[in-house]
């Protein structure tokens, strides 16, 4: 079996039965919700038939790993989304959903951190219109036996929302770093990876109240 498939049917087991944390803040800052496209290019060591040591490089796009983290296929109503506080970057955390229902499935896979005291930002007029800031993905599941730990430089667009004069509209971060599973253990995330974060949801606009 392959080191991602491991990976994500690791994290089905411990987060198929979280619910997600997360609450609507009536009157609070606005919340932008955006589906992710994940583009995961895994090496782990393995050997060859004749006992030789070897890379295992597999692949898997984000329907691997909402399948292997829900337990089926994301419908059309279905995907991977990161919740952000426009007041907070790090009041965030990264989920599968269904959206119709909305949270009808809610699946917590991990979350992200944003270096704010290294971000760059791009302002006009005292706007921000766009922003460049260090950033560490986490996922960890399966009880954390299975991890993973990845880090880039996201570039983040943004525009007004609500009452927020901007709030980020999209993103996209180019991923390295490692993880572990029980079997076969250690893997890299290799240089080619990446997570695209979607313009944000005009319908999915708070968390789910409590």
């Amino acid at each position: 079996m392959s080191t991602v498939i491991r990976f994500v049917i690791s994290a089905a087991i411990a987060a198929a039965a979280v619910v997600l944390p997360l609450h609507a803040r009536a009157g609070g800052p606005p919340t932008t919700v955006h589906l992710l496209s994940i583009n995961l290019k895994t090496v782990s060591q393995t050997t060859n038939s004749h006992g030789d040591d070897v890379a295992d490089k597999v692949t898997a796009k984000q329907n691997d790993v909402f399948k292997q983290c829900v337990g089926a296929s994301p419908a059309k109503d279905e995907g991977i989304y990161l919740f952000l506080d426009c007041a907070d970057l790090n009041t965030n955390t990264i989920a599968a959903i269904d959206t119709d229902p909305l949270f009808d499935t809610a699946v917590i896979i991990g979350g992200v951190d944003f270096d704010l005291g290294h971000m760059v930002q791009k302002q006009k007029s005292g706007v921000t219109q766009s922003a460049t800031v260090p950033v560490e993905i986490h996922l960890s599941c399966d009880g954390a036996t299975t991890t993973a730990d990845v880090s880039g430089i996201m570039s983040l667009t943004y525009s007004p929302l609500g009452g927020s004069p901007a709030c980020p509209l999209s993103g996209k971060v180019q991923i390295t770093g490692v993880g572990h599973n029980p079997t076969p253990g250690n893997f890299i995330v290799d240089s080619g990876s990446s997570v695209s974060v979607g313009k944000r949801s005009g319908s999915i606009v708070t968390f789910p109240p409590k």
